[in-house]
């Protein structure tokens, strides 16, 4: 299952269910004296504890913001006079004190309110008296201050949204100056309001805001112009991006707030700016100034219109039903600035922009300029807004050969007749052209490298279709229906995002709601609602067959899957779509079967792994479909017919080093479709090399593709040998191995295992041998428990299994048990301690009984957790293994192989347990001890004995240095062999 799909369903809430606990948690937060800091780090640590409970609980609640509405004032209220109680004694009281990390928390508890429910939600509640300007005002100015402080940029913010409430009180600010300093207070709010815009923090907003509500006040209005003429300066030379987006902000809202006269004077300044930024390449490559440029002209173009919006005739506003619409005379006689034009112009360019946020800036302004333009006018920017789908169409064969670029172009489009479509602007006359190049829009994909893009052009045209349903008279849509429904449901059920899937289905909800012409709308949208379709295997594999039990919606269903999602660049798109087609053909198997083979088979001829993979997948799971469909010669005919399309892939491909995936899906179709007549023609078969082609699966690198091609051995060995899943049956398994499998035979097998733990192999995913070392392990062991439960005469044990296989492989075990990998060495040991501690029958006690075994249990006792694993624990222990001397040569092999670790953990260890060791043993070896001469001249002997692999040498001379450091070979001296040594 992807990533994606994880998603599941958000919990929905109906109330603000933890009102209490917040309330509650608030109340202790507040008691706190903000004079004080906490007593030590404990209580800080609680406080901090405090606070992170209660913006858990808002973020609990952040998808349903809106619960917290009826309780907004109780929480906030406290909160915000809290800060101004601050505000007024730290300008009242001089000197006074304050707890820096408790004030910061009550600010970040203020903030977040905002960031939960937006400040135009929470500014209502701030104070809005007259005589706070001036607390907030010397506030400000206060040297010691925390407002100067630079992390608190949260109290920043707080106190520019304060002041820009208090500043929209209609009051004249002079009264708060003095005689001789008329517009002192106007001159320090703006100052310390401008300082700000520089800075890329929440404080550049609320100063934004603030200077906005401060420039359309009727006694601070000329002020505006000052800052114009500073604004084009500053764009001008400072070339700064951070200080022009701060700009642009207090012009938006200014162009939004201020009188259509007062904006009317500065249009030629936007314009000017406008084109300070285009000149400047570090002002037209930064998105948000682009984005801020884009809504400012925006505005500035709304302003210079008449305000009163125009509507289609026989079309409806959202919210309104269709019985109200009523035709309005509305005048269209009046001629568009030229200034508009230029807005327009300038806005179908960003709707092409490489950001989104700018697209959807500029969306938004085509379609708010649109509202207030005459109806002819209004048709040329829809029809300019749709010619943008057409840029890059004419020179591309289909969807999928679209450039990379086209998806700016295409989402910017979709925007735009959504945000037109959503106020009722797209004419009936345009209707059929807007759904023909949206309904192209919802396959937009086109792959890029390993991954697509588009999948916002697909959310886009989604929107403009939801919108469409809400906003058009059902009449004008009602033609398009049952093409629309197709569409919608092919999304909604096949697209691999999952945000793409809720949108299509939220937009044929609402064609189901709103035009009452879809197709068997209710029963379907009870099958793609918006949870059956937040997970895809959902949406292929129980939506999407459920749908096509509707005659209307099967063949494009069906044609889409073939067409599109079988050839999709994801292979687990591929494979979910072959599943889904199987389920799709079961409809109908004898109309569909047919018709899903010839057009599959013509995909075989593609060059693309993508093509023949997704064919392969869906044959295989047609295959399938007949199987459960078709019985006796009939189905064999049918397997035969799909067995032979294999023939047409080129045998460099499908067993190909770069073509896993056809070779996994090959061993699939072959696991699916084999029949026994075709292995009885051996190279006579319809497809001569696919014996070739499981052999070349079961030896391929990938797990995955062993697997597969393993399946494919099993299909045919049951036909060929009439063999059993034994895993599968109920008899007796240990009868198999007494009476099917003979002494020799067995032997064999267990000289595999034995010499499967020899498998070193090393790739780029690491130690892939250690895989085939641990099932040697595990079979060695599991097998000659079984033996020797199995038998009651010591020749029939022996015939199996010979004493010297037997301690070939405890010492196998052992030197596994001794290795540098921790999982190894955890479930070797495990294997190990099971075989030390098995019962052994009458017959077994002899021969078969390990050497050491005493030592063994000594150190390992039976009520022992082991934790082999753990090289602190394991190797002052395995050291001890080379005592014993049937053992010796293979745990001293394991053990060097350790101290050629780089894994700390391993190498520091078994180093100094072997420096230990040496220590306690006596120089020359003896029948019953081994001594330090013998172990360096095994660790020598090693290391001559494969002396051009540094995989061999390297350890030993690892060995030999480690013990040459830890002085243990000093003693070497004090005997000729030693020196010989």
């Amino acid at each position: 299952m992807d990533a994606e799909e994880g998603d599941g369903n958000p919990q929905h809430f109906s109330t603000f269910e933890k009102h209490d606990e917040l309330l509650k948690l608030q109340e202790e937060f507040l008691s706190w004296d903000l004079h004080v800091d906490p007593a030590n780090s404990t209580e800080d640590s609680i406080e901090w504890n405090h606070l992170t409970k209660m913006q858990n609980i808002l973020l609990g609640y952040q998808e349903q913001s809106y619960l917290l509405d009826p309780y907004l004032e109780r929480f906030v209220l406290p909160v915000i006079e809290a800060v101004k109680a601050h505000a007024h004694a730290t300008v009242m009281q001089e000197g006074i004190k304050y707890s820096k990390a408790r004030m910061n928390r009550l600010c970040r508890h203020l903030y977040g309110y905002i960031r939960f429910r937006g400040y135009k939600n929470i500014v209502k509640f701030f104070p809005h008296e007259i005589a706070d300007l001036s607390i907030a005002r010397d506030y400000m100015l206060h040297e010691n201050g925390f407002f100067h402080v630079p992390s608190e940029w949260e109290l920043r913010y707080i106190v520019f949204l304060w002041l820009s409430l208090v500043c929209m009180i209609p009051f004249d600010l002079s009264q708060f100056d003095e005689v001789a300093q008329r517009g002192r207070t106007a001159q320090i709010i703006e100052e310390q309001a401008r300082g700000q815009l520089h800075k890329t923090g929440l404080e550049r907003d609320g100063a934004a805001l603030l200077l906005s509500r401060l420039y359309v006040r009727g006694d601070t209005r000329e002020r505006l112009h000052d800052f114009l003429r500073w604004s084009l300066a500053s764009a001008q030379t400072a070339q700064d991006p951070v200080l022009c987006i701060g700009i642009l902000q207090v012009l938006c809202e200014v162009a939004k707030s201020a009188s259509a006269e007062e904006v009317r004077t500065f249009t030629s300044d936007i314009f000017r700016l406008g084109k300070i930024i285009d000149d400047d390449a570090a002002l037209s490559t930064n998105t948000l100034t682009r984005k801020f440029r884009t809504k400012a002209e925006s505005r500035i173009a709304l302003r210079l219109l008449p305000g009163k919006p125009s509507r289609q005739k026989g079309c409806r506003i959202l919210g309104q039903m269709e019985d109200e619409v009523q035709d309005e005379d509305i005048s269209d006689d009046f001629e568009v600035p030229e200034e508009v034009e230029t807005v327009l112009e300038h806005l179908f360019e960003s709707l092409k922009d490489k950001n989104t946020i700018v697209r959807w800036t500029a969306a938004k302004g085509v379609a708010r300029i649109s509202e207030r333009l005459p109806t002819d006018f209004k048709d040329q920017v829809l029809e300019t807004v749709m010619s943008h789908f057409a840029i890059h169409s004419i020179a591309a064969a289909s969807l999928y050969d679209l450039p990379a670029v086209a998806e700016s172009t295409w989402h910017g489009a979709c925007l735009a007749c959504a945000e037109m479509a959503r106020r009722s602007l797209v004419s009936d006359q345009h209707l059929p052209t807007l759904i023909e190049w949206t309904t192209k829009a919802l396959y937009f994909d086109i792959r890029k490298g390993a991954h697509s893009i588009g999948s916002n052009v697909r959310d886009g045209a989604a929107y403009v279709l939801w919108a469409l349903a809400r906003s058009q008279d059902s009449q004008f849509l009602k033609p398009h229906a049952e093409h629309l429904a197709q569409r919608l449901v092919i999304v909604a059920v096949f697209d691999r995002e999952i945000h793409i899937r809720r949108a299509a289905s939220a937009a044929f909800q609402e064609h189901v709601g709103r035009t009452g012409f879809i197709p068997h709308g209710i029963d379907v949208l009870r099958e793609t609602d918006f949870y059956a379709v937040s997970t895809r295997r959902t949406a292929f594999l129980t939506a999407a067959p459920a749908v096509a039990l509707f005659e209307v919606y099967r063949e494009s269903l069906f044609d889409h899957l073939i067409d599109v999602t079988i050839r999709h660049w994801d292979p687990a798109m591929r494979q979910i779509g072959a599943q889904s087609l199987q389920l799709i053909c079961l409809i109908d198997i004898k109309e569909y079967g047919p018709r899903a083979e010839a057009k599959i088979c013509r995909l075989l001829e593609s060059v693309d792994d993508s093509d023949l993979h997704g064919s392969l997948l869906a044959l295989s799971e047609l295959a399938l479909a007949y199987r459960m469909s078709y019985q006796g010669d009939e189905l064999e005919i049918k397997m035969r017919s799909i067995f032979q399309y294999l023939v047409h892939i080129p045998k460099t491909t499908v067993m190909g080093p770069r073509h896993e995936l056809v070779t996994l899906a090959a061993c699939s179709l072959i696991s699916n479709t084999i029949t026994l007549s075709e292995i009885e023609l051996g190279t006579k078969s319809s497809v001569p090399h696919w014996r070739g082609i499981v052999d070349y699966g079961i030896k391929h690198r990938s797990s995955q593709v062993q697997e597969v091609a393993a399946t494919a051995l099993g299909a045919t060995s049951r036909l060929a040998d009439g063999a059993q899943d034994i895993s599968s049956s109920d008899e007796n398994h240990e009868t198999y191995v007494y009476v099917d499998i003979s002494s020799q035979d067995f032997q064999q097998l267990y000289g595999v295992l034995l010499e499967g733990m020899k498998d070193y192999t090393s790739d780029e995913r690491g130690d892939v041998g250690s895989w085939i070392r641990l099932s040697c392990v595990r079979g060695l062991a599991e097998i000659s428990e079984m033996l020797f439960q199995s038998f009651t005469q010591e020749s029939q044990l022996e015939a199996y299994l010979p004493p010297s296989k037997y301690h070939a492989a405890i010492a196998g075990i052992l030197k596994q048990g001794v290795e540098r990998l921790d999982n190894v060495r955890q479930e070797s040991g495990e294997h190990f301690i099971r075989l030390l501690y098995m019962p052994l029958s009458p017959v077994a006690k002899t021969q078969w009984r390990l050497e050491g075994e005493d030592l063994f249990k000594s150190l390992f006792p039976a009520d022992l957790n082991p934790s082999w694993g753990d090289g602190s624990w394991l190797y002052p222990k395995a050291v001890r293994f080379l005592d014993v001397g049937k053992y010796r040569s293979q745990v001293l092999i394991g053990l060097l192989l350790s101290l050629g670790s780089k894994t700390d953990s391993t190498h520091r260890p078994v180093s100094s347990s072997l420096i230990t060791y040496c220590s306690d043993l006596p120089l020359a070896s003896s029948p019953a001890t081994y001594g330090l001469i013998g172990l360096v001249q095994d660790i020598l002997a090693y290391a001559k004995s494969r002396a051009a692999l540094n995989s061999v040498v390297m350890p030993a001379l690892q060995a030999i240095h480690v013990l040459l450091e830890g002085d243990s070979l000093n003693r070497l001296n004090e005997h000729q062999r030693g020196i010989e040594a």
